[in-house]
């Protein structure tokens, strides 16, 4: 796995998971931020998955993807869905169920049990993520926002230090 190998990768779920939030009409100023969860997830998931397999990759994946979903929703005062509902996409297991189903139609029995094993495992993978990070507490992730008001009320003190000691010289 080269450079330019993940790259592309991070490229290509950016612009899936962004057009996705268009598609599912996200505000326009959050759209450029939509594409940051679909990123964290299938990087997650691309990176993992030689190493611990389909099911423990998708699963930690899901993981980080609500927690950047859950960090970003609370940072940009917006609902989690924002950024939840389209950073999943890279996810989804699309072909597992097409080929699951094709190998049913085909009477091929066994690959349509071995695909639809697969499919549902990784769907159970992905709803444990999301319900694990799901349960921590909204007050651990207002922390975020108070952090923010705290750092910004300093730099404003800042500000009105250094504009009262040049009254007070004028």
């Amino acid at each position: 796995m080269n450079w330019l190998t993940v790259l592309i990768h991070v490229l290509a779920s950016y612009v899936a998971t962004a057009s996705f939030a268009a598609v599912f009409q996200c505000p326009w100023k959050l759209l450029p931020l939509a594409g940051i969860p679909g990123v964290v997830a299938w990087m997650t998931y691309y990176l993992l998955k030689p190493v611990i397999g389909l099911g423990f990759s998708m699963f930690a994946a899901a993981l980080l993807l609500t927690l950047a979903a859950r960090v970003l929703s609370v940072r940009k005062r917006c609902p989690l869905t924002v950024f939840l509902v389209a950073g999943i996409i890279p996810l989804v297991p699309g072909s597992g169920v097409f080929l699951g189903v094709f190998h049913l139609l085909q009477r091929d029995f066994g690959s349509a049990l071995v695909k639809g094993t697969e499919t549902f495992m990784t769907c159970g993978a992905i709803l444990l993520g999301i319900t694990f990070i799901s349960m921590i507490p909204q007050k651990v992730f207002n922390l975020i926002r108070k952090k923010d008001r705290t750092e910004r009320r300093s730099k404003e003190d800042r500000r009105a230090v250094k504009k009262s000691k040049k009254e007070a010289r004028g």
